[in-house]
């Protein structure tokens, strides 16, 4: 039910960080009273804290430090963490109810919103027996785009001054890209982009290459056509110790940029192709997180609404690892951490039956200058029984590790998930070696991504694959995912590549859909190929006759690119078709 990457990083985030930080100042300006509270709490809060229960506990914990006297004045109750969950429609949320966002389908409750740590702590021991298919809670997660510099306003400006007003066009194109904070409302060219999310924001350097690759794709069509974007709010307030990971926009705010962009499409009634060049490795990769099916089931529409979504520039690095169990025999995963690295976020999902167990054991090493290694610590999971935090304290683990935890959770029936993170707060990680020793008393399929680590990512699995790289939201069965190709025909190497994550027990689900020249200029990024099929898709969307004939998004890559379905071929890096030009 609970996602670990949630518990997980609120325990490295807080606990470690901004907790320990806020009393350390309040006790050192006058917070006497500190002093007579009970020994083991003080210890707890001046040393490097290891958390050594479950959820319950942190409810107990919280509520005793409430009661100090001093504590009031803390910021805590100010510190927000983002969330993104799904409910069944009559789930009851308790106080969460007064910090998110609602939106529903016909059966299901989507929820998302940035909740003080308080209220987070008390809810989810609330939820502690609530059983994993009535409520799946997951991270805000971070929003990965490729990056880059100049202006591009001049060449936007004169391409949106051909586009029209939803009353004369035959289709719709938009985009849901980053935002910057500013001053002032973002730039509408002219009132010829329409912007669903304004206010103190503007357009960020990577929006505007997307729209403008956009707009040059769609070429003369835009005199047929409503452009409108939905920027991603950069968040209010990030939480700076220890969580690079809360230093950009998040899944929240993309959700927030979808419920704003929705009722401006349905009120156009026209049919539309959105682009969404972002994305994240959290989750199964299945299409199952509650961001997916939100984007699947709001945005998309059958036969008329295409949500095309770029795939990820994961190709190498080294963020994915698979790994097949057979049951009672032990199998191994290895990363090794690079030398800029300060927060480590791996999660390992599998479907997990009834009466089976899986055991995940941890060793880790330090690198040394001169060669070799040595053991720092070890620790070890047993996954019988959900909501299971371990960390350091009686584990084994080094001091020098201010946060460390291993956690496992149910979150969609036997959907099972375990998160390992480390972190220091005042500088980065060693470089260390971490081995994952893997076994299940019955068969499984055991899918891990690294979730968070430095940028431009050294830290990689040895051995990992360069298949199930694709990110999240573009595994999801209703959208267009777009991987890359270089200007020679060939595929780019950092594209990500299929398939979306499979687990042993379903069909795979082809990920890429197609591939589309990633490069602009010397940049090159599927944030750039994805738009590049949007404009495309618009060429058929816009015209009746095609457009009849695409139910989903395979029938409208076939009737795009003059395809018969029937001798499609799938390729995990291409998808059922290239474009190079």
């Amino acid at each position: 039910m609970i996602s670990p990457s949630l518990a997980a990083t609120m325990y490295q985030s807080l606990l470690q960080g901004v907790l320990h930080s806020e009393i350390s100042k309040a006790h050192k300006y006058g917070g006497a009273s500190f002093l007579h509270q009970p020994f083991e709490v003080y210890y707890r809060l001046s040393r490097p804290w290891t958390f050594e229960g479950d959820l319950e506990w942190l409810r107990l914990f919280y509520k005793r430090l409430n009661s100090m006297a001093d504590f009031g004045r803390l910021l805590f109750d100010h510190l927000r963490l983002p969330i993104v969950g799904q409910a069944a429609p009559n789930a009851e949320l308790g106080r969460l109810t007064e910090y998110i966002t609602f939106d529903s389908t016909e059966n299901s409750l989507f929820f998302w919103g940035r909740v003080p740590i308080p209220v987070l702590l008390n809810s989810l021991g609330d939820f502690a027996n609530i059983p994993p298919e009535k409520i799946y809670l997951d991270l805000g997660t971070p929003l990965h785009a490729g990056t880059g510099t100049g202006t591009l306003d001049t060449d936007i400006d004169d391409l949106l001054k051909q586009a029209t007003d939803a009353s004369s066009a035959r289709c719709g194109a938009a985009i849901i890209d980053l935002g910057e904070s500013a001053q002032h409302d973002p730039n509408d060219y002219s009132g010829n982009l329409r912007h669903a999310v304004t206010g103190n924001i503007e357009l960020s350097d990577h929006a505007k290459k997307v729209l403008v690759t956009l707009l040059e794709r769609i070429g003369p069509l835009l005199s047929d056509t409503t452009v409108s974007c939905a920027l991603v709010r950069p968040p209010a307030q990030a939480i700076t110790s220890g969580t690079s990971c809360f230093d950009q926009a998040t899944t929240v705010e993309l959700l927030d940029a979808v419920k704003a962009l929705e009722p401006q499409l349905n009120a156009d009634n026209k049919p539309a192709a959105i682009n969404i060049s972002l994305g994240t490795h959290v989750g199964p990769h299945n299409g199952d997180s509650p961001l997916e099916e939100y984007i699947s089931t709001k945005l998309a529409r059958r036969g008329e609404r295409f949500v095309v979504v770029s795939a990820g520039n994961d190709g190498g690095t080294g963020l994915a690892a698979k790994r097949e169990l057979v049951g009672g025999s032990r199998e191994y995963l290895k990363l090794r951490t690079g030398p800029r690295c300060v927060d480590l976020l791996v999660e390992f999902w599998w479907y997990e039956p009834a009466n089976s167990n899986l055991v995940i054991e941890v060793d880790l090493f330090e690198r040394r200058n001169t060669g070799g290694r040595r053991q720092v610590g070890a620790t070890r999971l047993r996954s019988g029984k959900t909501h299971q935090t371990l960390s350091s304290g009686h584990l084994g683990f080094p001091s020098m590790f201010t946060a460390q935890a291993l956690f496992h959770s149910k979150c969609r029936n036997d959907l099972s998930c375990v998160a390992f993170s480390l972190s220091r707060l005042t500088t980065q990680l060693p470089t260390l070696e971490v081995e994952f020793a893997l076994e299940s008393t019955a068969d499984a399929t055991v899918n891990a991504w690294i979730v968070l680590c430095e940028q431009d990512p050294e830290t990689a699995f040895i051995q990992g694959d360069a298949d199930g790289t694709v990110r999240v939201p573009a595994t999801a069965n209703n959208v267009v995912s777009i991987a890359g190709n270089d200007p020679n025909g060939n595929m780019w190497i950092n594209s990500s590549r299929g398939p979306s994550a499979e687990y042993g027990n379903s069909q795979v689900d082809p990920a890429p859909l197609m591939s589309h020249l990633a490069f602009r200029g010397a940049e090159a990024g599927t944030s750039f190929a994805s738009p590049r099929a949007c404009g495309d898709f618009l060429q058929t969307i816009a015209d009746p006759l095609k457009l009849q004939n695409c139910s989903d998004a395979t029938d409208l890559i076939c009737e795009t690119y003059n395809l018969t379905r029937s001798a499609l071929t799938w390729n995990r890096r291409s998808g059922y078709h290239k474009v190079i030009a």
